[in-house]
């Protein structure tokens, strides 16, 4: 059962992550907010347990937008990224998404949430 506010400092006291959550009927809502050690804001991202859902924010260390995506249900449906001095671009891939086999059913029947 989660209904709050979590702060996460590192060993400098300097914030790091901001988790807003609730539980609602069964599903997890939580709003995350990261910061980079300058203090200017990571990403923001909202969370249900099926994953991302809503807007999902990325930001450069310099404070322009990196990526701004829309999600449903862990799926993303939209997507803008930008370069680092803030023009649109085409996103790189930074990795592959590995797959349980037997797919993502077989591996909750596995793996207990």
């Amino acid at each position: 059962m989660c209904k709050g506010v979590v702060k996460n400092y590192d060993k400098n006291y300097t914030l790091i992550t901001i988790n807003e959550c609730e539980d609602v009927n069964k599903i997890h809502f939580s709003k995350r907010t990261q910061f980079y050690k300058n203090g200017k804001i990571k990403n923001i991202s909202n969370n249900t347990n099926k994953g991302f859902d809503g807007v999902l924010k990325r930001f450069y260390e310099n404070g322009k937008i990196k990526r701004d995506e829309v999600y449903k249900n862990g799926v993303k449906i939209f997507g803008i990224y930008y370069s680092s001095i803030g023009l649109d671009t085409v996103l790189q891939p930074f990795k592959i998404a590995t797959e349980y086999p037997g797919g993502n059913a077989k591996f909750k029947t596995f793996y207990k949430f």
